[in-house]
């Protein structure tokens, strides 16, 4: 996590730490003394590190101390980074900062407001006084509400506002007289005689009493199917005769089956047919002759096909069978012989490790006098009981007892100042 800082404020607080054991890198520092020449800063920008201005670290607890950064401290905007290394005891530690304006500070964690300033609008750049003022009810400014309407300061101005009855229209080139559809008299009734008028009755129209008929209204008259708009109920086609069975169905006020007669089929391909009529029965015998041509033989050949495979498979798969356990037994008799894997409880001689050189890695180290510490279960590191000695070519030994092997997970850690810490996991069964 970046700690945000306000730029150029004193008594700025930032925590430190984890401080851990140079040694085995767990346990908690909780003594140190740090110097403001021990924290070192790096500035956005900087090409070097510059020693905290003033005061150094004070502990908090378990390993965590905190120091206080002044205006100097925190006089550059951007990301800041602070290390601090007791090199003797404790491993380095490093924390991340951001120096940030004052007013967004205080806008983020006090009750200053961000400030805001428009300087381009649309892509361009907006000069000052460019954006005019909004003041109500002025030039320039924002329409107001006068008594439950807007004044939009004559924009109306000169037009009387249509009420009631009056018949009077908006005097306006564009939605005005010279454009609306109007009647011509008080009452409502639009002149049919007038060039370009409807011809409707208005009268009868807005009167929701009377009688609402279309006056000057001509309907085409029917002359084919396509445009004809109603039928004749008497008759159901063109005569008046009933002169075939659909006729015979209807009596004048509607349709009545009992009227109905509709012929007896004689023939298959009627509707429906006589009891007697196209009576066909299947020939079930010929269809049977010509399944048992199909299938005659074949029952037999499957029967003897199977004897075969039951005679093949009694043959060969007793003698598989007999294969796989002599191959079997073999395995186990092999695997039996391996060795026994780590024993939990029960002491380790002569468990050897290779050491190499730090300076390159892959140099093997030899002369040096290498310790072995033991973690048990999680535990610290402790340094074993057995000292380590060197065999030749950079390899090295140690005898571990039983006490060192009495857990569930134990950690080796090899260390020489001239290198590379070798870090080994057991897991005794």
């Amino acid at each position: 996590m970046t700690i945000k800082l306000k730029e150029a404020t004193a008594s700025q607080e930032v925590p430190l730490g984890y401080f851990l054991d140079i040694t085995n890198g767990n346990d908690e520092e909780t003594g140190l003394t740090i110097a403001n020449t021990d924290i070192k800063i790096w500035k956005s920008g900087a090409t070097t590190l510059a020693n905290k201005n003033s005061g150094g670290g004070t502990h908090i607890s378990n390993g965590i101390y905190y120091t206080v950064l002044d205006a100097t401290d925190t006089n550059t905007l951007g990301p800041m980074v602070i290390f601090v290394h007791i090199s003797a005891t404790a491993l380095p530690v490093r924390l991340e900062c951001e120096v940030i304006p004052s007013n967004i500070y205080d806008s983020l964690y006090s009750t200053d407001k961000l400030q805001v300033d428009v300087t381009q609008c649309g892509g361009s750049s907006v000069a000052a006084g460019a954006i005019p003022n909004a003041a109500a009810d002025a030039a320039g400014g924002l329409p107001i509400s006068d008594a439950g309407a807007l004044d939009l300061d004559g924009v109306l101005s000169g037009n009387v506002p249509q009420g009631a009855d009056n018949n009077t229209i908006l005097a306006h080139a564009d939605y005005g007289n010279a454009k609306l559809v109007r009647s011509t008299t008080p009452a409502n009734t639009l002149d049919v005689s007038a060039t370009g008028e409807a011809g409707l009755d208005f009268a009868n129209i807005k009167d929701a009493t009377g009688a609402h008929t279309l006056t000057n209204i001509t309907v085409p008259v029917t002359t084919d199917v396509t445009n004809e708009v109603s039928a004749d109920a008497v008759k159901i086609s063109g005569d008046s005769v009933a002169a075939d069975n659909l006729e015979l169905d209807y009596d004048g006020t509607g349709y009545v089956k009992s009227n109905s007669t509709i012929g007896t089929c004689t023939s298959n391909t009627d509707m429906r047919g006589t009891d007697s009529a196209n009576t066909v029965v299947p020939d079930v015998a010929g269809t049977a002759a010509t399944l048992h041509g199909v299938t005659d033989g074949k029952i037999d050949t499957v029967g003897t096909n199977v004897t075969a495979v039951l005679l093949d498979t009694g043959t060969t798969i007793p003698g598989t069978i007999t294969s796989l356990q002599t191959d079997s037994t073999a395995i186990k008799a092999k695997t039996d012989n391996l060795p026994s894997g780590i024993t939990k409880n029960v002491a380790l001689s002569d468990f050897s490790v290779l050491m190499v050189l730090s300076s390159d890695g892959t140099t093997v180290a030899t002369g040096k006098t290498v310790v072995c510490r033991i973690s048990k279960d999680g535990s610290a590191f402790s340094v074993s009981t057995n000292s380590v000695t060197e065999i030749s070519n950079g390899m090295y030994t140690v005898d571990l007892t039983q006490t060192e092997m009495n857990a569930d997970a134990i950690i080796l850690r090899f260390t020489n100042a001239d290198c590379l810490d070798r870090l080994i996991v057991l897991y005794p069964s």
